[in-house]
């Protein structure tokens, strides 16, 4: 076909195309379908007409549609309805046995609670605490027994009892990976102190109006507590029994299960807590009507996760579980040819994190060796209290407590020794997992093999570009309050991003902004979506390392060893600065993977290398098939 036919026999098609591309509100489907059309047309002008304006003109539009495909893929919200509609009720189904399990394990220990209340009059004070009975009985003197209720306004009780009861729930899920026995021990735990709870109320002469004031929201809170340990339950049962798929294949699928389960409730334990702050607090209102809101919260409780799952089961329209996309046990090198999700990268992050776990978790253990001695050893005496994390609670106690302390390993407002320390393993961090990263996508197979001079060469450009921004950033730290903190924690993602450019490119920092602008343009949400899913990883861990999990083991193992209390607390530093350091160390080593395998896909949307590299194959291939 003449060049000049086969422009006016496909003009009004492009023409066409241009306009959806122009439009601000794009069809997915049209643009994939437009995707297909063009790329065989660019094709055909690469074949037979290859140095001609036509194939230059098909190439800018191929570039330009092949972006906006990821750019327009959105979430319906029949998506959510299904979500929530159908495969949560399936999922509460297929672990209906962990359900029975964890409902089994909460009510004989509330019965224990309420026995040993029974035959032990000290054992509310030693369950509920000191303080909490004192201020109980105060309340009860005064004539309004649940006076606790109403002793915050509103917001902040919600904002505060949400908060904690999302915690209970996420600490009862996640120690079910200690082979579910952790979940279990939740259970129990909650089990008997509401059984006492209700128990002490009863020994009061206070049990109805007690019953009728908690569960009001307790009816919603206590069944996520439950559901919350049978999805952990379900987390830990992969590992303790993988049935024909290997341990780590088969904690991947409960891991999947336990997360939609946790996914489910999560709305419920918000509501809870909003019944809790605004109504639970109007003791006034008339029996009939508490009563009526305890049974309707328990017919949904019922409803949605009794008979709906059995419902589904009955009427054959269970959702299968999803069991596909497993990762293998011998890891695949990451793509860098395609566009990734967020999802994906985050897995491709996981597997070159677990290739490389044990070279990692050295490193660690060694920093966290250092940290722990210098500590010691090296700063002034009385220093050590600002590393002090955990005081044997937790809840909203670690939040507004323990958290912030996290800040003294990095705002080095008292002692500037840490900022060297802490710059050297940083640079050390970002050097060697970036440089692997890069040699990993380039050779494709996780046995990188390395020239002394490249690994020299890399070395120098990272101290020239890296080193004097890491640099920067810990004196920025200097003198510093948690703002500034946070606006480094902020920026971490783009820097890295920025660091991985340096190293892939062989270029100087301060040509790569443009780059690194041009790259994230129109994708930030993509950046930030994978860093949030690390972040949340992270403080996921430091919500357990500063837990009292980390108090109560200590006390274990100091439990036959004497100390004065000065000892005693050094002691305790050094125990939680080892697994925070640990934490530190590990979390940012992800953070840099994950920078330099998502530069690959932002490359990818960006400028299409891959794709254009296929299109020319196409064009060759059918050149070479014409001859």
């Amino acid at each position: 076909m003449q060049e000049t036919k086969f422009i006016e026999q496909n003009k009004q098609k492009w023409s066409d195309f241009e306009k959806i591309l122009q439009d601000k509100k794009k069809d997915p489907d049209k643009l994939s379908e437009l995707f297909i059309e063009v790329t065989d047309d660019l094709s055909y002008s690469r074949t037979f007409y290859p140095n001609r304006s036509v194939s230059v003109y098909l190439n800018n539009i191929a570039q330009k549609i092949f972006p906006e495909i990821y750019k327009s893929k959105k979430i319906s919200t029949g998506r959510f309805v299904t979500f929530w509609k159908d495969e949560v009720p399936s999922m509460i189904w297929y672990t209906r046995k962990q359900f029975i399990l964890a409902f089994s394990i909460f009510v004989i220990s509330m019965l224990v609670g309420i026995v040993s209340s029974a035959n032990d009059p000290s054992f509310p004070s030693v369950i509920l605490g000191q303080d909490y009975i004192s201020m109980t009985d105060r309340n009860i003197e005064m004539g309004d027994p649940m006076a606790i209720y109403k002793s915050r306004n509103e917001g902040d009780m919600f904002l505060g009892i949400t908060y904690n009861n999302l915690m209970v729930a996420f600490y009862t899920f996640v120690m079910g990976v200690l082979f579910s026995v952790g979940s279990a021990a939740f259970l129990i735990f909650n089990g008997i102190m509401v059984g006492t709870f209700q128990y002490y109320f009863l020994q009061k002469g206070l049990f109805v109006d007690s019953f009728l004031t908690i569960w009001q929201h307790g009816t919603i809170e206590i069944s996520c507590i439950i559901i919350a340990g049978a999805a952990g339950i379900t987390l830990g049962q992969g590992l303790v029994f993988p049935g024909s798929y290997s341990r780590g294949q088969s904690f991947q699928m409960s891991a999947r299960r336990g997360i939609v389960i946790m996914l489910g409730i999560a709305p419920l334990i918000i509501l809870a807590g909003f019944i809790e702050s605004f109504i639970t607090r109007h003791t006034g209102v008339p029996d009939a009507v508490r009563l009526t809101s305890i049974l309707l919260s328990l017919l949904f409780i019922l409803f949605y996760f009794v008979w709906l799952p059995w419902h589904k089961y009955r009427s054959g329209s269970l959702v299968p579980v999803k069991t596909a996309k497993l990762q293998p046990e011998n890891l695949i090198v990451p793509s860098v040819n395609t566009v990734q999700s967020n999802g994906e990268l985050f897995i491709d992050t996981f597997n070159v994190f677990k290739k490389n776990f044990g070279k990692l978790i050295s490193v660690a253990v060694l920093t966290s060796i250092i940290y722990v001695l210098f500590i010691r050893y090296y700063l002034p005496e009385g220093y050590t209290y600002n590393f002090k994390v955990s005081d044997n609670n937790g809840g909203l106690k670690f939040l507004f407590s323990s958290l912030p302390y996290l800040k003294n390993y990095f705002l080095y407002n008292d002692y500037n020794s840490l900022m060297w320390i802490n710059t050297t393993v940083m640079f050390v961090l970002t050097f060697g997992v970036l440089f692997y990263i890069k040699k990993l996508t380039e050779s494709g197979s996780y046995k990188v093999k390395v020239k002394f001079s490249e690994l020299v060469i890399f070395a120098l450009m990272s101290i020239l570009n890296i080193l004097p921004v890491l640099v920067l950033i810990a004196l920025a730290l200097i003198k510093s309050n948690i703002l500034v903190w946070i606006l480094f924690l902020f920026f971490l993602p783009l820097v890295s991003l920025l660091f991985f450019i340096v190293v892939k490119e062989r270029v100087m920092i301060f040509t790569t902004f443009k780059k690194m602008n041009g790259l994230i343009a129109g994708n930030f949400s993509r950046v930030l979506g994978l860093y949030g899913v690390i972040f949340l990883l992270g403080f996921g861990y430091f919500m357990i390392v500063c837990s009292p999990m980390i108090s109560f083991l200590f006390d274990f193992l100091m439990q036959n060893i004497t100390l004065d209390p000065e000892m005693f607390h050094m002691a305790f530093v050094l125990f939680t600065t080892f697994f925070i350091v640990i934490g530190f160390v590990l979390i940012y080593a992800f953070l840099m993977a994950g920078a330099g395998l998502l530069y690959y896909t932002l490359v990818e949307i960006n400028f299409s290398p891959a794709l254009m590299e296929s299109i020319r194959n196409i064009g060759e291939k059918k050149k070479n098939g014409k001859k």
